[in-house]
Formats: structure tokens, sequence, C-alpha cells
């Protein structure tokens, strides 16, 4: 990655994907590796200011950022998993953000970037498979009913308070 990368500064989130050329040290066979960018004028959870940070297995921008990160890493997804796995697990997250200010129910494109540099984009046939997924492995309504409020599901708090002679 060309060093003055970490020096853009946008108005703005954007993740860069794509493909560099990396050498296998032990073979000397040369094949496109994947990376991920994040520009994100936004200060990260580590309090990092840095506006480009290179991201490994999946990345999330924007308002519902935290939402599909928490279903991204509750559903363990990483680089292993293979395009179907990963298309669900791309999915869902956007659909748990919806209602989430700024994140929209209606706009989600999802497109494939091969290494060879051609790209896919998921047609409609596409979008409703993966919605009938979602009403199957999405979280489901829960039936109040079924949720219990037992006695013996408390107990009283006991605390034990010391006092330090010294400090008397």
């Amino acid at each position: 990655m060309p060093p003055n990368i970490f020096r853009i500064k946008l108005d703005g989130s954007l993740i860069i994907a794509g493909f560099l050329d990396e050498t296998d040290f032990g073979s000397g066979e040369i094949s496109p590796r994947p990376f991920l960018a994040v520009d994100d004028d936004v200060t990260d959870v580590t309090g990092s200011r840095e506006y480009v940070r290179m991201e490994y297995e999946f990345a999330a921008i924007g308002s519902g950022q935290y939402t599909a990160l928490s279903s991204l890493y509750r559903r363990e997804q990483d680089s292993t998993n293979s395009l179907r796995r990963t298309l669900y697990k791309v999915y869902e997250p956007n659909r748990l953000s919806e209602n989430v200010p700024g994140v929209g129910k209606k706009y989600i494109a999802v497109y494939v970037l091969h290494s060879d540099g051609h790209v896919e984009e998921l047609t409609r046939d596409g979008y409703e498979y993966l919605s009938d997924l979602y009403d199957e492995f999405g979280p489901q309504k829960m039936d109040s009913k079924k949720l219990l409020n037992k006695k013996e599901f408390f107990q009283p708090l006991v605390i034990d308070i010391c006092i330090n002679n010294a400090m008397a």
C-alpha cells in the first residue's frame, strides 16, 4: 500500500477493498491477496485518530457499524468462510441495523470483487433468497408468555462491608 494513503482525509467514511500481489516466500509464487482499508473520520474504539486503517476479515462503517460488527463477530465471520456463508453473514448485519438512524431499509448493495478483477452484483433473486434466510435464521419475535419471572430466580443481595481500622 502506498505510504501516503494513510494521510488521506475525507469528510465521510469509505471501505476500500481490493487485491494486492503478494509473494509467497516459501515458493516464490506471486498471487493476489485481499485487503480492506477503512477511511473513517471518526475516532475508532481504540482511540486511534488515524484516518485510514487496515482491517482484517471484515469492516463496517457508518451509524450502524457497531450493530454490524457485533453481528459479524457473533457469526464468526472470517476469510475462510465460503462465499455463500459470507453473503448471508454480510446481509444479516444490514438487516439488524435497519432501525439505526442513517441506515436505510431499501439501500443495500452487495457486490463481489473477484481476484481476477471482475465484479458481480447480487440479483433480485439473490436478495430475496437472503431475505428468506434472514426470516429463518435472524432474530425471532419473542412470545412474552414464555418469559418466566419466578421467585427462585432471585435472592436478596448481601453486601459485606469491611471497614479498615487504619482509616477510622
